[in-house]
């Protein structure tokens, strides 16, 4: 009876004491779904995050973004045959026809139009191929190495593939742009087209109007991807994304919010540095000591349980630091560590100018002994003449 009280009592320590951990991610009919810190584009948690799966119109997210990089919201994009031929949503152009890119954005991604995807690939890379080769090499760079796209508007193919994870950190770094991000969280826009009739464009991202705080996103379907989504929302300074693939039906929305709600609930967002924070004073040659201020923000999202996380950081200065330096002038950075896991960086700027002294400490140093040497031949001058 004993020992049965002494196990009890041991179990209860146990959990007393033990760390407390997030909590599981909670049961979704999506096949494969991640949820991303839309930060810094770190997965959270996933649901078969890198298996490979059809993003359909979640790929326009991608398109968009390398055309909002190469392109000019001004340029007119004349439609081609080929665009005007495209299957599914559209806003029905005919070739020739001209639109402004602004528009064609709006129509990629509030009514996800595949003619608008075509037309604005060709008017950036030249052709569909050229662009399908931009849309791999942006993937890659941003670390989705699992993907590979041939079209601009997520039309099935075989060879036209992505995962949960992959579409969460173009997602993330795509509403990095404020372009996209307000393009994104547009209910209702109107175009103008070429025939003179004006066309209501509705965003299909039910999230806009049911989540709270939600701050983008992109639909996507065709029969072999089933049900996708991107969405992402913010509280406070958390900006959580989640990304959904094969979800059941109008399950998708609710699976959205659950991910959303769980992410919420179970991570914070940490300031580590703001633009203009002072981090640190540094010695300057010729000159006084250089207040050095943060060039950047940087945030780091931890499980709530880590309510104080211990960080430091490191100095990085491009070279000794010598007077003049100007007001904003970037002499390195700061890298910022919580434990010996690094985190991320911040520009240091010089928070104020700092002028060269007309002297230092060595030519102080000469000097003193130069007055003195002059003082000592005066004052034994004068006293030879005494004499």
């Amino acid at each position: 009876m004993l020992h049965r009280y002494i196990c009890l009592l041991l179990i209860a320590t146990l959990i007393l004491v033990a760390p407390a951990r997030v909590a599981a991610m909670p049961a979704i009919s999506s096949e494969a779904a991640v949820l991303v810190d839309m930060e810094t584009g770190e997965i959270l948690g996933g649901i078969n995050a890198n298996k490979q799966v059809y993003p359909a119109s979640t790929a326009k997210i991608l398109t968009a973004l390398i055309a909002v990089e190469r392109g000019n919201l001004d340029d007119m994009v004349t439609v081609s045959s080929l665009a005007s031929r495209q299957e599914g949503t559209s806003l029905y152009s005919k070739a020739g026809e001209q639109y402004l890119f602004e528009d064609l954005l709006y129509a990629l991604l509030v009514h996800s139009a595949n003619d608008a995807a075509v037309a604005l690939a060709e008017h950036v890379a030249g052709s569909v191929e050229a662009f399908a080769e931009l849309m791999n090499e942006k993937a890659a760079a941003l670390g989705a190495e699992g993907s590979n796209f041939v079209n601009p508007n997520g039309l099935h193919d075989k060879d036209h593939y992505t995962t949960a994870a992959d579409m969460a950190k173009i997602f993330a770094a795509a509403l990095k742009n404020p372009v996209l991000q307000e393009i994104t969280t547009t209910r209702v826009y109107y175009i103008d087209l070429p025939s003179g009739e004006r066309r209501t464009l509705i965003n299909g991202n039910k999230m806009l109007t049911e989540y709270s705080g939600t701050i983008g996103g992109k639909t996507g379907y065709t029969r072999q991807a089933g049900n996708c989504l991107l969405t992402a929302a913010q509280k406070g300074s958390l900006k959580l994304g989640v990304t959904l693939f094969k979800a059941q039906g109008k399950a998708m929305w609710s699976d959205a919010q659950r991910l959303l709600d769980y992410g919420f609930a179970n991570w914070s967002s940490h300031s580590l540095a703001e633009p203009g924070q002072v981090i640190t004073a540094v010695p300057t040659r010729y000159g006084s000591d250089a207040l050095l201020v943060s060039g950047g923000e940087l945030h780091v999202t931890l499980p709530k349980e880590e309510q104080d996380p211990a960080f430091h950081w490191e100095i990085n200065l491009d070279k000794p630091l010598k007077a003049p330096l100007a007001m904003g002038q970037v002499v390195g950075s700061a890298t910022y560590f919580i434990e010996d896991r690094e985190i991320g960086s911040v520009q240091l700027q010089v928070a104020h100018a700092v002028p060269r002294l007309w002297y230092t400490y060595w030519e102080l140093v000469l000097l003193t002994f130069f007055a003195g040497g002059i003082i000592r031949w005066r004052n034994a001058s004068k006293s030879k003449r005494q004499t």
